[in-house]
């Protein structure tokens, strides 16, 4: 796996949220579909809440616990790289299905203002998690 596979599921992850938002904007997939049954809603919003919040912490973190960390500076440079890309690729990807979820959501209901705000978070998180070769290296000179 290379870099640019993670960086093209960054970019996707962002181009994909945006095109549901604008087909939902413009009226081609429906809006506002979901009766606002309280107990769905608050589950719903309990997942919303969990996933970014928890999400974003774990993506934004990752490389600072102590495993990830041990792995990026005690591999061989090659085993490091391929871990260091990996994780990139699990960061976008979890990053990415709560900025897809809370999109989908924030179209799917007009009663609640949770995945707004949810969707946001999502997308400042998103913004600081892009895989790049001098991240790599910064984070192979850290040290314990």
């Amino acid at each position: 796996m290379s870099l640019k596979v993670s960086q093209a599921v960054y970019v996707a992850c962002f181009v994909l949220a945006a095109a549901w938002a604008l087909l939902s904007e413009c009226g081609e997939v429906p809006t506002n579909y979901m009766p606002p049954a309280p107990r769905t809603v608050y589950y719903l919003d309990l997942l919303s809440v969990v996933w970014t919040l928890g999400g974003t912490y774990a993506a934004l973190r990752f490389f600072a616990f102590k495993r990830p960390a041990r792995t990026l500076r005690e591999s061989a440079s090659v085993a490091a790289w391929r871990f260091y890309v990996g994780a990139t690729l699990c960061r976008s990807g979890l990053l990415g299905l709560a900025l897809w979820y809370n999109t989908i959501y924030y179209y799917a209901s007009d009663y609640t203002t949770t995945p707004g705000y949810c969707l946001l978070i999502c997308l400042v998180g998103l913004l600081f998690c892009w895989p790049s070769a001098g991240e790599f290296e910064r984070l192979r000179a850290r040290k314990a």
